[in-house]
């Protein structure tokens, strides 16, 4: 008799979002439905007679659509779009102290640039809370990253959203 596998990927994330502030207070479930999550449901997509089961639950959806939707703010992305220059100073502390958090042999080792950047910021670094978050949003900004826009209706497929 031939044996029955049942292949079910169980997909989760916790909540995250800080409602008071309106934050995603980690970046998890961000990075895991642009790379993890997506990649996988991609493989099984190239296999057509591979059978799989993918369970995404409520709570990662629900987090997934709000990031989308630009209902929540994601402060590890904020940290990551501005120009290095433009940083402020507490800006590139936090970005020092928190973008290394991921496990270095399989996440940072393999990309020669990233450890580099590790190594050169220290491998003992000290750990803290995450990146603070201000209560309100503030400025406009536009996915295209444009802020001239303005109070005025931005031009076709570009979707205004708020940062601090």
């Amino acid at each position: 008799m031939p044996l029955q596998v049942a292949f079910l990927w169980h997909m989760h994330q916790p909540y995250y979002v800080d409602p008071v502030r309106g934050a995603a207070l980690m970046p998890w479930v961000r990075l895991h439905a642009t790379k993890g999550y997506l990649d996988m449901i991609w493989l099984a997509d190239q296999c057509p007679a591979f059978h799989c089961t993918f369970n995404l639950t409520p709570v990662l959806l629900k987090q997934i659509q709000q990031l989308a939707n630009d209902e929540v703010r994601d402060v590890w992305h904020e940290l990551a779009e501005p120009a290095p220059e433009a940083l402020t100073p507490a800006q590139k502390a936090s970005i020092l102290e928190h973008f290394f958090k991921a496990n270095w042999d399989n996440m940072i080792k393999p990309f020669p640039r990233y450890w580099a950047l590790l190594q050169k910021r220290g491998l003992n670094a000290a750990k803290s809370t995450p990146p603070p978050v201000s209560p309100t949003r503030s400025s406009a900004i536009c996915r295209c990253g444009s802020t001239s826009h303005g109070s005025a209706t931005p031009p076709s497929g570009c979707i205004l959203r708020s940062r601090s």
